[in-house]
């Protein structure tokens, strides 16, 4: 039976925090295939106010009661870190296919119970990866494959904002060890660990520092990483939770050119050939959120995998361990990049 035949797809967001509220339960009102929208969040008010937004007349406190009653047919875990993998791995058990906000565990001990229980149940998995969706990346990575700036050997990537809270999150979790694991070694520090990945392949070491330099908390509000490729390019991730604006984006330097991912400015291009800067046009809309929602959901309709999948979600959890203990014990950190098929 295709879906057509089967009917409208039925959504549940587990969490109601800013990422759901502006990405996942727009990105499912906004798709054809999906037909009833269920919330749940442990806050009533969080609850109530995101049902009102959106004209959605079903929430629930427990996921659990949730996932018993309303059987959907896609979830999105929008929830703090620690508890992705007890949400995703009670959703997969009972079939249901699973978009993760990154990262997608806190110890490769969760992500082993994840893959477990998605080679029972088969389902589709997909991690909130939203940087590959952005079109400057993607049109980034169609040049870096066609070999417009030759063999790629540095990359740096730079996110910074001032804080997740307040501002964009609802509450301050992101400040509590338990709950996020890292500061924004983990939070915009998972996000380029992934698209360094998407760009240039593998990462087989890194050297990591981190700080708590302007904020009042007792996370890392600052982190650098230096990156070796298994391609042996270098890398320099750079990510703040304390910075004012300023350069968002990335810059890949090849044998034969350049590439500025500027998200401000847009993508510019040196060709060495022809020794000149030029800016690739490239289209803004849809924006990466709608981008990813459509691709997650489309997969599910199509029975196709979603990228990225649990084996970029492992091989990023990876990097940021390695990264956290490199920072902690001052050392060079070697990354196994073998992993078992999910």
């Amino acid at each position: 039976m295709n879906q057509a035949e089967r009917g409208p797809l039925r959504a549940a967001v587990i969490g109601c925090g800013a990422i759901a509220e502006y990405c996942h339960i727009p990105g499912y009102q906004n798709h054809p295939a999906v037909g009833e929208i269920i919330l749940c969040d442990i806050s009533g008010k969080i609850l109530q106010e995101t049902c009102k937004k959106f004209r959605i007349e079903k929430g629930y406190a427990d996921y659990r009661e949730l996932l018993k009653k309303e059987k959907p047919d896609l979830v999105s875990v929008c929830t703090p870190n620690y508890l992705h993998a007890e949400m995703v791995c009670a959703a997969v058990r009972k079939g249901i296919h699973v978009l993760c906000e990154k990262p997608m565990a806190l110890s490769l001990a969760e992500a082993e119970r994840m893959r477990k229980a998605l080679l029972a149940k088969r389902v589709k998995f997909m991690v909130g990866f939203s940087h590959r969706f952005e079109m400057l990346n993607v049109r980034a990575k169609e040049m870096l494959a066609s070999g417009k700036i030759g063999r790629p050997f540095m990359l740096r990537i730079r996110f910074g904002h001032e804080g997740p809270y307040p501002g964009w999150g609802k509450t301050d979790w992101f400040y509590d060890k338990k709950k996020a694991g890292h500061g924004a070694l983990l939070d915009m520090g998972i996000h380029a660990m992934d698209l360094a990945r998407y760009f240039l392949g593998d990462i087989r070491g890194v050297a990591a520092r981190t700080a708590t330099l302007l904020k009042p908390i007792r996370l890392d509000d600052n982190a650098l990483m230096i990156l070796e490729f298994e391609s042996k390019a270098l890398g320099l991730i750079d990510v703040s939770w304390s910075s004012k604006p300023g350069f968002t984006g990335s810059e890949i330097y090849g044998s034969g050119g350049t590439l500025i991912i500027d998200y401000e400015r847009g993508l510019q291009f040196f060709d060495g050939e022809k020794a000149a800067w030029k800016r690739v046009s490239v289209r803004s809309e849809p924006g990466s959120w709608e981008r990813e929602m459509k691709h997650f959901i489309d997969c599910v309709v199509k029975d196709d995998d979603p990228e990225p999948g649990f084996l970029d979600g492992v091989a990023s959890l990876k990097v940021a361990f390695a990264a956290a203990k490199s920072a902690a014990g001052g050392r060079f950190m070697r990354i196994d990049n073998r992993a078992r098929r999910a």
